[in-house]
């Protein structure tokens, strides 16, 4: 039907085939297209040009030249190109660029995919480079397996990774950063019958290809590396392989290995156990394992230097122990047994073993034999020197040396014996005794010349007798005989005078205890007999010092007076000055000197040729003390010789001197007492 030049508003009109519009037609509203049959529909309510923002709806339709620019828009941003092949996914077919394109895409980021059905098989191929992996699993549930695999394999394995051209890093690799958990295969057996001898993981690598003479072959069954380069504060411990195992108990036949290795093949360098540890640090510990502060050790170190070593913490029992079935060979350069070691329990059956190498280089010898050797050639035994356990016996003429030529013992006759040393020296805890035979004698022997002898003859007396000048001659000597009653006779001879002098020389006291009566036979001349001198005189001296008169009563300042001096007749020492007063001369600190002079035997008696011996100063006596100074003892320092000794002939005087004037204007009364030490042997 046809409809023209009409005008149609607010009316609905359906048109049974096609209607064609002559002119513009208007719709002010929306155009509702329907679908064949009538059960959907679409409204469309505007018109989307070149010019309008493209919008993705159903309710526009799109111009040809809006189709242009969103189709150039989309090409700028992403790319474009020709359509040069196409390859059929699995179950589809048709490669044409003409027909449909069979593919199938499953977009499994979509947020609406949460499962997938039972499938009976899947398979992920990427058969170009992706630029990243293949699949990828992505769990963000932290308390839930990420993938879980329930198999009830029990021939065909679990899961099959083949990669055999794979040369990266790692074909199964796991990186799980700062987490303290391990790859953990638990494998619970409840079999109880026959179970072969399959491990919890098992290694099986196969070279079988050729390794070419310039090219090298490293294959690693295992290989582990773990390391700690962090600075440490506290405790760090890194144990790269761990093994634990149990048996519970050993019902049955049982047997349990922590280790067991085998190579088998032929290897130019086949080793069972490589260790390359820091130096210094054991290559191989054992300990025990009731206390694992006791243990065993072997450590290689530079130049491959090995120690084994045990240690037991709380003793030392800890005892190295070899039980060999068969024989024990030590191959070595040397060998040290220290620390007191000893080898027992063993007997040599080799040759003889050299001097060089510690042996005797000899297999018999003499019976009773002292073994002699020159250092280099074998051991030989000596025909003059036996020891048969008892007696030690040299024979013939030869010596006994001790450190060098000069000190031996010999025999130079046949029951004789000799000594010869620079000191000889008996230190016996108990007495030592020297026998002789009756009426013989024990010589003392300078070289050739006898000095001395003792000798005894019984019934008779016992005698001492030393001759002068090292036994030059026999002619002067010295005698000691004791005989009956114990009398005892002490004398010297000069065979061609009188000049055979005793002289007793003690550092100490001479004590003369006799019972009966002391006889002294001829002249008598002391040695050091003591002489005093008395001294008295009264004066007020102030600070001046005045001379004792040796004598009448008056002192004088001057000691060229001749009141003052003391001619004396022999030698000897001013051992003590005894001072008293009769006023106090020890107060305000008052220092008395006493000084000694002298005039030689040579020299004229005056005021200006006189010599200060030494001199004492102290503090002055109490009028209820003596002040004693002793000119034994300490002397002023710088004043004079410092010496308390003088000559036959010598002249000498006393001076006294106080430091602070005692009782100015009245006199004080002096009281000393000389002690001197004369000598009148040679009088």
């Amino acid at each position: 039907m046809r409809f023209l030049g009409e005008y149609v508003e607010f009316q609905q009109a359906n048109f049974r085939s096609d209607v064609y519009f002559d002119q513009v037609v208007i719709i002010e509203k929306t155009l509702r297209m329907l679908e064949y049959g009538y059960a959907t529909y679409v409204d469309v309510s505007s018109i989307q040009d070149s010019g309008t923002t493209f919008n993705s709806n159903d309710t526009s339709l799109v111009t040809a030249a809006a189709m242009v620019a969103r189709i150039t828009a989309m090409t700028s941003e992403f790319g474009y190109g020709d359509l040069t092949s196409i390859v059929a996914g699995t179950g589809l077919s048709g490669t044409s660029l003409t027909g449909p394109i069979p593919t199938l895409n499953v977009d499994a980021a979509q947020t609406g995919i949460t499962s997938l059905g039972t499938l009976n098989s899947l398979a992920v191929s990427a058969e170009v480079e992706l630029g990243s992996a293949a699949m990828t699993l992505t769990n963000q549930d932290v308390d839930q397996i990420a993938l879980d695999i329930n198999a009830d394999n029990t021939i065909a394995a679990v899961i099959d990774i083949t990669a055999t051209d794979h040369v990266g890093d790692g074909m199964i690799k796991i990186d799980s950063a700062n987490s303290s958990s391990e790859i953990f295969i638990d494998k619970d057996i409840t079999a109880t019958g026959t179970i072969a001898g399959r491990g919890m993981i098992q290694v099986d690598s196969l070279k079988a290809s050729n390794t070419e003479g310039s090219e090298t072959a490293d294959v690693v069954g295992i290989k582990s590396t773990v390391s700690d380069t962090g600075t440490n504060d506290g405790t760090s411990n890194i144990t790269n392989l761990h093994l634990t195992s149990n048996m519970t108990n050993d019902d049955g036949v049982t047997s349990l290995i922590g280790i067991s290795n085998t190579l088998t093949g032929e290897s130019d360098n086949t080793i069972g156990y490589y260790s390359n540890v820091v130096n210094g640090s054991p290559d191989f510990k054992l300990v025990s394992s009731t206390d694992v502060n006791d243990y065993f050790t072997i450590a290689t170190g530079a130049s491959g230097a090995t120690t084994l070593t045990t240690v037991d913490n709380g003793s030392e029992a800890a005892d190295l122990s070899f039980a060999i079935n068969g024989g024990f060979i030590i191959e070595s350069t040397t060998i040290n047994i220290s620390e007191g070691g000893a080898i027992t329990g063993a007997t040599w059956e080799g040759t003889d073993v050299g001097v060089a190498n510690g042996g005797t280089g000899v297999s018999t010898l003499g019976a009773d034999a002292v073994l002699i050797g020159n250092g280099t050639s074998a051991i030989t035994s000596s025909t003059n020197l036996t020891f048969d356990d008892t007696d030690l016996s040299l024979a013939g003429a030869g010596k006994m040396e001790f450190r060098g030529t000069g000190s031996y013992i010999n025999s130079p006759d046949t029951n004789d014996i000799e000594i010869v040393a620079t000191d000889i020296t008996l230190d016996a805890a108990a007495g030592i005794s020297l026998e002789i035979g009756d009426d013989e004698n024990i010589n003392l022997k300078n070289g050739s010349n006898i000095f001395g002898f003792f000798h005894a003859e019984d019934g008779s007396g016992s005698e001492f007798k030393l001759y002068e000048r090292g036994g030059s001659t026999d002619a002067d000597y010295f005698h000691i005989v004791t005989t009956e009653h114990g009398a005892t006779l002490l004398n010297t001879w000069d065979n061609s005078g009188t000049a055979a002098h005793f002289e007793i020389d003690a550092d100490g006291d001479i004590t003369l205890d006799a019972a009966g009566t002391i006889k002294l036979e001829g002249p008598v001349r002391p040695t050091g007999q003591i002489w005093i001198k008395n001294v008295g005189f009264v004066d007020e001296m102030g600070t001046n010092e005045h001379f004792t008169p040796m004598v009448g009563a008056a002192e004088n300042p001057s000691n060229a007076n001749a009141a003052m001096g003391l001619l004396m007749p022999v030698g000897g020492k001013l051992l003590k000055v005894h001072v008293k007063s009769n006023k106090d001369h020890s107060a305000s600190s008052n220092q008395m000197t006493i000084k000694l002079v002298n005039w030689d035997a040579d020299e004229a008696h005056s005021g200006s040729t006189d010599s200060i011996l030494s001199s004492v100063t102290q503090t002055g006596p109490a009028d209820t003390a003596v002040g004693v100074f002793d000119f034994t003892g300490t002397k002023d320092s710088g004043i004079g010789a410092e010496t308390n000794a003088f000559t036959a002939g010598e002249i000498v005087a006393i001076g006294i001197k106080n430091s602070v004037a005692i009782s100015a204007g009245n006199d004080s009364k002096y009281f000393l007492t000389l002690v001197f030490e004369l000598d009148w042997s040679g009088y």
